[in-house]
């Protein structure tokens, strides 16, 4: 009988080491996602405040903006003349890239 009281006693110690990580693990999962969603996420631009910023840059004859791929794209004319579609990233209002128009395709 001793060997036997032995082990529950044993297989009861390991279960109730078991069961004390889980539970110190367990509330950390929960709170981190909490602290994640409580995080200030950027505040997109209004279109309105793209094309202040834009035209701020220098850019003018601004036709469209659009949201597009994660960004804004916009159709303007640059500071030299050339009909120009932009991809700007809507927190910052930052041209990302640059593409210059052909006269026969948009």
């Amino acid at each position: 009988m001793r060997t036997s009281t032995r082990h529950i006693l044993s297989a009861l110690a390991f279960g109730a080491t078991i069961l004390a990580g889980s539970a110190v693990a367990a509330p950390a999962a929960p709170a981190n996602a909490t602290a994640a969603r409580n995080v200030d996420t950027p505040q997109e631009l209004s279109i309105a405040q793209i094309s202040d910023r834009l035209t701020a840059a220098g850019y003018t004859g601004i036709t469209e903006i659009e949201r597009e791929h994660g960004a804004y794209e916009v159709k303007a004319i640059d500071k030299n003349g050339a009909r120009v579609k932009l991809d700007v990233d809507p927190q910052t209002g930052k041209v990302l890239e640059t593409r210059r128009k052909s006269r026969d395709h948009d």
